[in-house]
């Protein structure tokens, strides 16, 4: 068996299939998110609250479905995938 140098595509892919291994099932996720999207609703409706330790400022829930909960979602989720890329790199074993 020879063992050759693979480009830096083909590292990229085995990346991307080694993260991609350690996920869920597709369904899993879609139920979790569902989930997730179900109980902000509910607790918005509930006007659950919470106080941030270092401030002290309030902090409301916001129902995910809403106009303000589609806008953080879309304006947030970019640093959350980043954010989540840059710590599986860390974690990483080979």
């Amino acid at each position: 068996m020879t063992s050759e140098k693979k480009n830096l595509f083909y590292r990229l892919l085995d990346s991307v299939e080694y993260v991609g291994n350690k996920l869920p099932h597709p369904a899993t996720l879609f139920a979790l998110l569902a989930l997730v999207v179900i109980l902000s609703g509910l607790l918005e409706i509930l006007q659950l609250t919470a106080k941030h330790h270092g401030t002290g400022e309030e902090i409301r829930t916001v129902c995910l479905l809403s106009g303000d909960g589609l806008r953080r979602v879309v304006s947030t989720i970019a640093t959350g995938v980043v954010s989540s890329l840059v710590i599986a790199a860390f974690v990483r074993k080979k």
